[in-house]
């Protein structure tokens, strides 16, 4: 059991190969846009990243009423240590939907992007939508 317990608290420690380590108050990822279009039948949902190597993973989630968000999606981020493109894609049923992401850093830390409302019924064109939330995000 002694062993056991060492050995989980010596991983906890251990840090995987290619991650950056970064001293406290340097620059942490930040969210430079997330977009979502509505294509024929397929949600289309695009984010940038910049300083890729603080963030750990993605979690897309989506609403039907932009209040109580379920996980959709997890996305891992990449090994690309600077900007980073990320995309994800799923059936759209011709309702409108709510999306977020959530922001996992390396560090553990958790921030939430804005929410993004697609609506097919939308105007002009209710067949694609697109809304972007162009501000800086930290995570």
């Amino acid at each position: 059991m002694t062993r056991l317990v060492f050995l989980l608290l010596l991983l906890s420690f251990v840090k995987p190969a290619n991650t950056a380590f970064y001293a406290p108050g340097e620059t942490k990822c930040r969210l430079l846009s997330f977009t979502g279009t509505i294509r024929s039948d397929r949600t289309e949902l695009q984010w940038i990243i910049a300083e890729n190597a603080r963030a750990s993973r993605f979690e897309v989630e989506k609403s039907t009423d932009g209040k109580t968000f379920s996980i959709a999606a997890l996305v891992f981020s990449s090994e690309k240590t600077d900007e980073d493109h990320y995309r994800y894609s799923e059936k759209h049923d011709g309702k409108k939907m709510f999306y977020r992401v959530r922001i996992i850093g390396s560090d553990g830390s958790v921030q939430l992007s804005a929410v993004l409302e697609l609506d097919p019924s939308a105007k002009p064109e209710p067949a694609e939508q697109t809304k972007l939330s162009s501000y800086a995000h930290y995570c």
